[in-house]
């Protein structure tokens, strides 16, 4: 029986968290073949040598103008897409179809059910339905009977439910990583990230952070760090904030600090204008050298997981915001910490208490790890995706 998928995208969002599970369905047999909108996923494909196609699958449904020129050009997208899905079933003897975003998971769903095609949709964490004009999100909801909806948290699969999604169509995997798949990168920065692991006392108290500084409500994040770095700064002297990641944002966050006088504790390192999707390839100086991990962000992607986890992997105490799907990694106090999302206060306590506890961040950092390793491989994400392809 043939274990051919075929990966469907129209989203220009980050799917570099997906690459590794890609390629270990390509080591396990599985023939990939992409059809996508989005550049990135492109590039990896032919980059490996797989075969892809670039394809349209109709506007970005973030508004009531373009999803209403979505509706209109449905029966079109919908023919086209026959035809194409068709030829792959026939002659790519695909048996599966794993769509990413909306627009191709409205459209391929009913053609595949009548090719019986198995769907599978995957529903990432910081899709926002409420962008969904309420007929095309109870069209939307009419057609997920016909797949089956992989969510990454447990948070996302509730969130599923209580927009009235069936639950039975819908299954949790948790994201995996690669273990020691970081590269090291060489910068001016190199002298900052050195330790000497072997000396007896550090000359700062390293808090590490990895941040897209391109979104708007990046830099606001950042500010709040500073903010909370400012507070820490009168029990913690020898402090220093690191934040790994580039971005439009980056200029303003730099003055933001030199007018706050924090600025020779706080380094933003990483290519000025590259987000942090394309820097948190090269994190292991940095992880191996911060004594915790903070992570930012107010709706976490795919990315956002995959870095907290690399984190925990190399062993770091990690203080997550409560409520937005960590739980199903960081388990409070006893492989990390959560606290309440945009609370200054609570994060500045959290910090100067793993500041005066150095035996509780080896502990919770020795947890972490065993955790990553144990439970979030992408081995395991891997068999997970195998039950149901």
């Amino acid at each position: 029986m043939p274990k051919n998928i075929l990966i469907i995208n129209s989203s220009a969002e980050n799917n570099q968290p997906l690459f590794n599970l890609f390629e270990e369905l390509k080591q396990r047999g599985y023939l990939l073949y992409l059809l996508s909108a989005s550049s990135d996923l492109l590039n990896y494909f032919n980059e490996k040598r797989w075969p892809a196609e670039k394809t349209y699958f109709g506007p970005k449904l973030n508004s009531r103008f373009n999803q209403m020129i979505f509706f209109v050009l449905l029966p079109v997208l919908f023919l086209l897409s026959a035809a194409i899905l068709l030829y792959y079933k026939k002659s790519k003897k695909i048996t599966t179809a794993i769509c990413l975003n909306w627009n191709e998971k409205i459209i391929i769903a009913p053609i595949a059910k009548i090719l019986k095609i198995k769907t599978i949709w995957l529903e990432r964490p910081d899709l926002d339905y409420k962008l969904l004009r309420k007929p095309l999100f109870q069209f939307y909801k009419l057609l997920s009977k016909r797949a089956t909806l992989i969510t990454f948290t447990n948070l996302a699969k509730i969130q599923l439910k209580n927009f009235g999604f069936n639950e039975n169509n819908i299954k949790t995997i948790s994201p995996g990583i690669r273990l020691n798949q970081w590269k090291y990168q060489d910068t001016i920065f190199d002298k900052l990230a050195q330790t000497d692991k072997h000396s007896r006392k550090r000359k700062y108290f390293a808090i590490g952070t990895v941040a897209d500084l391109n979104p708007e409500n990046s830099g606001q994040k950042i500010k709040n760090l500073l903010e909370v770095i400012k507070v820490c700064l009168t029990i913690i002297p020898d402090l220093q904030l690191i934040v790994v990641g580039g971005g439009a944002k980056r200029k303003n966050l730099i003055w933001l600090a030199k007018k706050m006088e924090i600025d020779n504790l706080v380094w933003f390192v990483g290519e000025p204008d590259s987000p942090s999707q394309g820097e948190h390839a090269h994190l292991k100086k940095w992880l191996d050298n911060f004594d915790i991990f903070v992570v930012s962000g107010e709706i976490p992607g795919l990315t956002a997981f995959e870095i907290c986890l690399n984190a925990m992997a190399a062993g770091l105490p990690v203080i997550g915001p409560g409520g937005l799907g960590f739980e199903d990694m960081i388990h409070n106090r006893q492989n990390g910490i959560l606290v309440e999302a945009n609370n200054n206060e609570m994060l500045a306590r959290q910090i100067i208490a793993l500041y005066k506890n150095k035996r509780l961040r080896l502990e919770l950092g020795e947890n972490a790890r065993k955790m990553a390793g144990e439970h979030f491989t992408i081995d395991k994400m891997a068999e997970e995706f195998e039950k149901i392809i």
